[in-house]
């Protein structure tokens, strides 16, 4: 029941989700009506379902793919933090030699060892709205590698899948070329008593050793070629392939009629999903532009105790509360700049949702 679930998540996002949908669409043809013998979901420890879960939990191009989407989601505490305050520790120690020259009586000079400390706190209250924008363009991004990593996920269960079938057929194709060879040694050493009752002619024997020559070398090459597609199976899933395969059933729930696959594709294609988000962010990025344009209002607090100043004995305490209200009104038309660029991005991430879009349901 484990493995059924596990694979039953596994193989959603390949079909449910499925972006290249025709050459999806294509492979699961493929794999249900004519290797139908290969594949059963509902098999207890079915070796594609342990391959698919070695490569789900140890393939590189995973690991590094969620490592990046962990790194993204610290872009929301990033966010987040400008709601915060920013608070500040200072100390200060020091020697001051102060001289005082007066135009009448006795100069003064005086040696101090001065010492000072507080504490700065400033929050700000608003800023043109680019809080919230910026946190919902960090949620947007967010997103957007989540999509990221599904068409990762997909992509190396399509490698996992391909690994896995090339090896199984080149190792039942390895299987007849031997067998071939196998008859063709027989019918040479058929040819060869025939020759020598007189029955045939050299070039009889000739061609048959030809046969036998073109067979050992079909042989040769896919004996070779089997060790290439191992050497890929071990590549993508992280373990050796199998020796013997073993034999389980058809695969179910796949797209009925090419259309739904296609609908499927233009719906859930992680890429589609991702250029979706990544415009959201876009505009949420062009939004936070415009917030440089409007003013920013701050609260600012200090607490501060020196001791021996330079013109005092003893200590001295200051408090300090202030409002802050900044109003830009001009910024040498950088700010305008970069709002247009923005609103040029967005454009641009407009037309990327199209373009995959079209990617995933193309012929």
């Amino acid at each position: 029941m484990i493995y059924t679930m596990k694979l039953y998540f596994i193989f959603s996002r390949i079909f449910e989700n499925t972006y290249s949908c025709c050459a999806r669409f294509g492979l699961l043809v493929f794999m249900g009506i004519i290797i139908s013998p290969i594949f059963n979901l509902e098999a207890k420890e079915s070796q594609l379902t342990i391959a698919l879960m070695a490569a789900y939990q140890s393939n590189p191009s995973l690991l590094a793919k969620r490592a990046g989407l962990r790194a993204a989601d610290e872009q929301v505490p990033a966010a987040f933090s400008n709601w915060r305050p920013d608070v500040s520790l200072t100390a200060d120690l020091g020697y001051v030699d102060s001289l005082n020259t007066n135009s009448s009586g006795t100069a003064r000079e005086q040696w101090r060892n001065s010492q000072s400390w507080g504490i700065d706190v400033s929050q700000s209250l608003y800023r043109g709205g680019r809080t919230f924008l910026s946190i919902e363009k960090a949620e947007n991004n967010i997103l957007s590698e989540r999509a990221d990593l599904m068409d990762t996920e997909q992509t190396i269960f399509l490698e996992v899948i391909s690994a896995f079938i090339d090896v199984f057929r080149e190792q039942e194709v390895l299987k007849l070329k031997k067998n071939n060879e196998s008859v063709l040694v027989r019918q040479l050493e058929a040819t060869k008593d025939r020759f020598t009752v007189g029955e045939i002619t050299r070039t009889d024997v000739n061609q048959a050793e030809a046969r036998l020559a073109q067979a050992r070398a079909d042989r040769i090459k896919s004996k070779g070629d089997l060790k290439v597609f191992r050497a890929t199976y071990l590549s993508v899933v992280g373990n050796p392939a199998p020796e013997i395969f073993s034999e389980v059933k058809m695969l179910t729930g796949l797209p009925k009629t090419k259309e739904e696959a296609l609908n499927i594709a233009a719906v859930k294609s992680p890429k589609v999903i991702s250029a979706e988000y990544k415009r959201l962010a876009a505009i949420n990025s062009a939004e936070e532009v415009v917030g440089q344009l409007l003013p920013e209002l701050k609260l600012t607090g200090s607490w501060d105790r020196a001791f021996e100043g330079s013109s005092e004995q003893g200590r001295i305490d200051t408090a300090k509360v202030s409002l802050g209200l900044t109003v830009p009104i001009y910024q040498k038309g950088a700010v305008y700049s970069s709002v247009r660029k923005a609103r040029q991005e967005v454009s641009q991430k407009s037309f990327s949702v199209d373009v995959e879009r079209r990617g995933a349901i193309k012929l």
